[in-house]
């Protein structure tokens, strides 16, 4: 997302071009997905609120990316574009039944550790849990914008990038 308009749109146009060149379609394609994946990732998140999930919702994202980028009309509009398709993949991880699974954590207590303190660990996690749980709270734009910016650490700029219209 650091790079300018018309690099996004060489790029764009080189993942979706001649069929033939499948190795820099794939290189090109490969590019966006380092660009945007903290992004998508981020966004993920904001929605969904499971590291897990979030990191499934994103592999999704750019598989359908990749298999409808020739209905993207507008190259430098990939951002936006590709946002819509993190919120419908959200959206169907939200849908899907939840597997009820256990927690392996009970294992992991009875080895020794080389950390210091455990209360300083379980201090550290309460605060994360405490400030994640505040950030749920937050309206959906704002959820998603202070995801962006302060976990991901996108700058404001770059987060009104993903908003504007294509």
């Amino acid at each position: 997302m650091k790079a300018s308009t018309t690099d996004l749109e060489i790029l764009v146009e080189t993942a979706r071009g001649n069929k033939r060149n499948t190795t820099e379609r794939h290189q090109a394609f490969s590019t966006l997905v380092q660009r945007f994946q903290d992004m998508v990732f981020g966004y993920s998140y904001s929605i969904l609120g499971d590291f897990h999930l979030a990191e499934d919702a994103a592999q999704e994202s750019f598989l359908v990316a990749y298999q409808q980028l020739d209905h993207l009309q507008t190259p430098r509009a990939f951002p936006g574009w590709l946002r819509q398709i993190v919120f419908s993949q959200c959206n169907r991880q939200v849908r899907r039944k939840h597997v009820v699974t256990d927690s392996l954590d009970h294992e992991i207590l009875d080895l020794p550790s080389d950390a210091p303190d455990p209360s300083d660990k379980t201090a550290e996690q309460e605060m994360k849990d405490h400030v994640l749980a505040a950030i749920r709270l937050l309206p959906d734009h704002e959820r998603t914008v202070t995801t962006l910016f302060y976990i991901n650490g996108y700058s404001q700029q770059e987060i009104a990038g993903l908003w504007k219209s294509p």
